[in-house]
């Protein structure tokens, strides 16, 4: 059984991964500091509160559990956020990963599954999108996610990091037991918005 640190595994995408890896036979740590997560959310391993951004308190939190690798979720995540704060953006998500890969590369780990986005293509110019599309993010949001991709390549060469990063579009729905599923307020998400203003929940929430 391997431990595996989950960086932000008390939100939608990071809750399933830990429920994923729990079936697996794996222990999952979530370290997440709550401001978007929900407590209830993690059920399948150890909770850490703690922000990628206090970096005595991350590595404190890895020197403990040992993990093989790292499952990053963690980070802000909302488009018209970003555009009105940008440099918040890049301290949380750019910065707090910076930290993140430092204290891994102090603990000999080097295996990490990273949480990016298809918002680095901004306006692609061929669809379908291929992987290959040219990155050129047309918001903050996009650009700090593209610069942790460019961190990591640069990271497999100096560190030796084996890294993988997810580019994908409108993760919707909930696990098929019903243990978690989405829970954003506001919701920002396309698929999610398009069922509660079928059902009459909710008007359009403007991405930008």
């Amino acid at each position: 059984m391997a431990v595996v640190l989950v960086t932000g595994g008390a939100g939608y995408v990071g809750s399933h991964a830990c429920k994923a890896l729990a079936a697996a036979g794996h222990t999952p740590v979530t370290y997440d500091n709550l401001s978007r997560g929900h407590r209830e959310a993690v059920q399948w391993g150890p909770l850490e509160v703690g922000d990628l951004l206090q970096k005595e308190r991350l590595a404190e939190v890895i020197a403990r559990h040992n993990p093989v690798a790292v499952m990053h979720f963690a980070a802000l995540a909302i488009v018209s956020e970003s555009v009105s704060h940008p440099e918040r953006y890049i301290l949380n998500n750019v910065e707090g990963t910076r930290n993140l890969l430092d204290e891994m590369k102090a603990m000999n780990i080097r295996r990490l599954v990273f949480s990016s986005t298809c918002a680095i293509y901004g306006i692609p110019d061929t669809v379908p999108i291929s992987e290959s599309e040219t990155a050129k993010p047309i918001s903050p949001y996009g650009e700090s996610k593209l610069r942790v991709e460019q961190m990591l390549s640069l990271r497999k060469e100096s560190d030796g990091l084996s890294s993988v990063a997810l580019r994908y579009f409108n993760a919707a729905g909930a696990d098929r037991d019903g243990d978690i599923g989405e829970d954003h307020d506001p919701e920002p998400h396309l698929i999610p918005q398009r069922l509660e203003c079928r059902v009459g929940l909710a008007k359009p929430y403007s991405l930008w």
